[in-house]
């Protein structure tokens, strides 16, 4: 079986690189476009398994003049490489692939959905939608996001689900001690805050905040230090995609918080993040729209997690067993949550760990490769649809209740 896999970045998207490579693995002849290997997971790439093609495959929005060119150049890449399936990771890369073979009946396409936040406006949902065809499928890395397409009226036989798998490590190293000493911060305060890129507002979309609403966070930092004196607020992350406008905004936010210490020390290397997650008491994740990003990596390291009702996350964190969740959001009321959580660590505690064995069975690259696999094999052979992973169903199967009224996964 050999499969093309489009990908538009060499910087970010860890969760292809890393199904890339279990893939290769089962025996999967992989070939891969990226537009470049300039830093970022270029060596990893390289090492992955599959061949590499250095071909920028991304629509190109802001320069259509190029269009011909990007669209000539992926035609070439296809009778190079003559794959049984194309699988495309980005709304951008799916675009450019269809547009280049609308009028091919040979090859079949997947698209797997990495967000929902294209779906999520009716501009750019009917432009995705209208640029299929009978050639293509859907794999949605989330329930919500297969419930989205449902609704757009994609046909079951056409649409799968398989959450984007990880390497999560078994053994989290705790330099809780240490990085505390870094930022400068005693062991008498609760860290709360996040790990993760600034993403400045989508304006075209009609966003005022940006994507993971720091602004919402570091305003219910200045409430939550009128509750209580113990807190330091850590944000961790850089902004993404070139240009500090948007996070010097953010830190000229901090600044003004009077009422506690809010640190925000820059992005830390993708590695670095690991030693970084038991530095937190307390994860908090709000962000506007999410599929279920911001809070997989910090359950895995056993840290207890707060979040919205948003996209594929209620998937993850079930209010009450694998961490809390909120309904209104708003700085206020996330403080409020914040001060409750903290007053009953041990209770988290509890959850966090249930969490943690949740996302490291939901999130197992090596499960989900073997799911991707499959449906390959549905697609061009009609072989047996694989298994849903449902995290209720893995729930009811392994929880047990407690007479403290929180529900929690049964220990092993």
């Amino acid at each position: 079986m050999r499969v093309l896999q489009l990908v538009k970045t060499s910087h970010g998207a860890r969760w292809a690189l890393e199904q890339v490579q279990e893939l290769c693995k089962m025996g999967v002849e992989v070939h891969v476009a990226l537009p470049n290997l300039a830093g970022g997971f270029a060596n990893a790439w390289t090492e992955s398994g599959a061949k590499v093609h250095i071909v920028d495959i991304e629509f190109p929005a802001r320069e259509l003049w190029r269009l011909p060119s990007v669209i000539s150049s992926f035609r070439n890449l296809v009778e190079r490489v003559q794959p049984d399936l194309i699988h495309s990771h980005f709304v951008s890369t799916t675009l450019t692939m269809r547009m280049a073979l609308r009028n091919d009946r040979s090859i079949k396409r997947v698209f797997q959905v990495p967000g929902p936040l294209h779906l999520e406006n009716a501009i750019f949902r009917n432009w995705e939608l209208a640029s299929s065809n009978s050639q293509d499928y859907w794999i949605a890395s989330s329930n919500f996001i297969e419930n989205l397409y449902r609704k757009a009226g994609i046909s079951q036989d056409r649409l799968f689900l398989s959450y984007y798998g990880n390497c999560l490590s078994e053994e989290i190293s705790s330099a809780r001690t240490e990085m505390r000493k870094l930022f400068g911060i005693s062991e008498d305060q609760h860290v709360v805050g996040s790990i993760s890129y600034m993403y400045p507002p989508k304006y075209y979309l009609g966003q005022l905040r940006g994507l993971k609403r720091h602004e919402v966070l570091i305003n219910a930092f200045s409430h939550l230090g009128q509750l209580r004196s113990d807190v330091t607020g850590l944000l961790i992350g850089g902004q993404w995609g070139g240009g500090k406008s948007y996070e010097r905004r953010l830190r000229r936010r901090a600044m003004s918080v009077a009422s506690m210490r809010v640190e925000m020390p820059g992005a830390i290397p993708p590695q670095g993040s690991q030693n970084a997650w038991p530095l937190f008491d307390l994860v908090v994740h709000i962000p506007s729209t999410e599929n279920c990003g911001g809070v997989v990596e910090p359950l895995a390291a056993g840290v207890p997690v707060l979040t919205n009702r948003v996209g594929g996350i209620p998937e993850v964190v079930i209010d009450g067993i694998s961490g809390l969740s909120i309904a209104e959001d708003s700085p206020k009321n996330v403080a409020i949550a914040i001060n409750r959580a903290l007053n009953d660590l041990p209770k988290l505690g509890t959850m966090a760990k249930d969490g943690q064995r949740l996302v490291k069975t939901m999130f197992d690259v090596r499960r989900t490769a073997v799911e991707v696999r499959a449906i390959y094999e549905h697609i061009l052979h009609k072989g047996q649809k694989p298994k849903r992973f449902d995290s209720k169903n893995f729930l009811e199967t392994n929880y047990q209740e407690k007479s403290d009224n929180v529900v929690s996964l049964k220990k092993p």
